[in-house]
């Protein structure tokens, strides 16, 4: 059977950077199956691409290969690491942190950092290395080259944790981690938590930002309140997510990435 590689980057599609990482991984494996996640993740938002690459990851057959290229620390001394997970997936990408959540939410089996350069280009560029040395890892990794000839084993990793929650009395807070192209907001809380914590389910919670307090239905689905009302839920990503019904709650509430607020059972 082919092997799955997926690639999720910041090369946005105006570039031949994504045409470029495609041509090396299938001139050393050109049985691979490609899937292109997202390249418009934007530039240099390496939170974003950890999260993108945490969310699909569980949907991807074991013997995966899984390409993340967000680096905006390119031909630094950061590494290069090639993940294999308990669920037998691997990840391929730099060691700034954006492959972290997704090798956590799988477990982690091994965690080789690269050195071994007979397995990149020949020649290879300091601000192309998604190209030159992660594309070939990609393509030998598909070739089912052992892990140990890429590098050494290690067990450092730069930690990213998207998780963050503070239980309040009645409430809990979180921070906004990423906003979707239809305005969700999707939090830091795992879904889990706001609802195992609560002692009873309300029908509204009240939603505590920097702009004000706002009254939004617990739901389950967008249509659980009417046409632009907000919603609170648990959302596909794993997370609490905020929402409006056919409108854009980031534009409403005025959040972004990073905003905290809090959440609490209707105040009176």
């Amino acid at each position: 059977m082919s092997r799955i590689v997926t690639l999720t980057t910041d090369f946005g599609l105006a570039d031949e950077y994504t045409g470029a990482v495609k041509g090396v991984i299938l001139s050393i494996a050109p049985d691979v199956k490609i899937v292109d996640i997202t390249h418009q993740i934007p530039k240099y938002n390496i939170r974003k691409g950890a999260l993108v690459l945490r969310s699909i990851i569980p949907y991807f057959p074991p013997g995966s290969i899984h390409l993340g290229i967000v680096d905006p620390g390119v031909g630094s001394e950061r590494s290069i690491l090639i993940i294999k997970t308990r669920s037998g997936k691997y990840l391929v990408g730099p060691d700034n942190g954006l492959l972290y959540p997704a090798a956590m939410r799988e477990g982690v089996s091994k965690i080789i950092k690269f050195t071994n350069l007979e397995y990149s280009l020949k020649r290879f560029s300091d601000t192309f290395h998604g190209r030159d040395i992660m594309a070939p890892i990609v393509g030998y990794l598909a070739k089912n080259i052992s892990l140990e000839e890429f590098g050494c084993e290690t067990e450092n990793i730069v930690q990213l944790k998207l998780e963050y929650y503070k239980l309040l009395e009645n409430g809990v807070e979180g921070h906004v981690i990423d906003v979707d192209d239809f305005g969700n907001i999707i939090t830091s809380i795992p879904a889990e938590i706001l609802f195992e914590n609560l002692n009873k389910t309300p029908e509204f919670l009240t939603l505590l930002t920097r702009e004000g307090r706002f009254e939004a239905k617990m739901g389950r689905i967008f249509a659980d309140t009417c046409e632009g009302g907000l919603v609170i839920l648990p959302g596909s990503k794993g997370f609490i997510e905020i929402a409006v019904n056919k409108g854009d709650a980031a534009k409403n509430l005025r959040l972004k990435s990073g905003d905290v607020f809090q959440i609490f059972y209707k105040l009176s």
